[in-house]
């Protein structure tokens, strides 16, 4: 398990290079229930466009670094590029290694996408789980925008996943969805809000509204769900964390029952 303190860790060593950005969380979730803590660090370097204080310039880079994402029932690990042409636009790309340890009813396999695998299910044959590796690949563009006080962002990921087993369909806990062993799986979220406390500094509060999508296109399984996030930083630096509460209710899901709730508590820490 990687540990938060491997961002305090490394935002000192980088403190003495701006191009160094470092974001890491570590959260808990309920429905489903899991646990995970994701570390990326990144060496960004600006483009010769940027312009601070322009709205379309500022910020603009290009970055290259990886990403390792760690719970009780999974590992993704592997290199990631990111540009960002426009401080309203950003895209990143990553390849990762998949290792699935094999716990909590992960990677069960099915002979269809009519197969039943609910919670229920899963749990009777916890027993036939078993350790399992693959790869991914993924491409997210996110739009962006901030306006005073009021922020909004827009972002799509498309998956291929290529996970090598006998039967073609398997339970997939990233993205508590039935996926094909090889094939594509599509997420997109809308967060917009507001900064209801924006002091100087890097400390905040902000009140947002959230949508989130997601679908494996071979099995026809899908999610979707809506609800609020509250952020909020009460201590400037980077060695202090945002606070995150995410809360949404399913609007329709395969394992859920509409109107059930997700939940999910967790800590982020940034330097940029």
């Amino acid at each position: 398990m990687i540990l938060p303190g491997a961002a305090v860790l490394l935002a000192s060593a980088a403190a003495h290079a701006a191009d160094w950005y470092v974001w890491e969380r570590l959260a808990g979730t309920l429905n489903p229930l899991g646990a995970n803590n994701e570390l990326r660090v990144e060496a960004r370097t600006a483009l010769p466009w940027t312009k601070e204080g322009d709205a379309l310039r500022a910020a603009t880079f290009a970055g290259v670094g990886g990403d390792v994402e760690v719970s009780p029932a999974y590992l993704r690990i592997g290199p990631r590029l990111s540009f960002s042409p426009l401080a309203v636009f950003e895209v990143t790309a990553q390849a990762r290694l998949l290792q699935y340890f094999g716990a909590f009813g992960t990677i069960l396999s099915f002979p269809s996408k009519d197969a039943p695998y609910d919670d229920q299910t899963r749990e009777a044959r916890s027993e036939e789980a078993a350790a399992e590796t693959g790869v991914g690949f993924d491409v997210r563009p996110e739009l962006r925008i901030k306006l005073g006080r009021f922020v909004a962002a827009n972002s799509w990921e498309i998956h291929y996943l290529v996970v090598p087993g006998d039967e073609p369909f398997i339970y997939e806990p990233y993205f508590d969805l039935l996926i094909a062993r090889h094939g594509l799986v599509f997420w997109s979220d809308f967060v917009a809000g507001a900064f209801v406390w924006d002091p100087p500094g890097d400390r905040m509060a902000l009140v947002a509204g959230m949508w989130a999508y997601s679908r494996a296109p071979k099995s026809g399984d899908r999610s979707s769900s809506i609800g609020p996030l509250l952020a909020v930083k009460p201590v400037a630096g980077a060695t202090w964390p945002a606070a995150v509460l995410l809360t949404r209710v399913y609007l329709y899901d395969n394992l859920q029952d509409r109107g059930s709730i997700y939940l999910a508590i967790g800590l982020r820490w940034t330097l940029d």
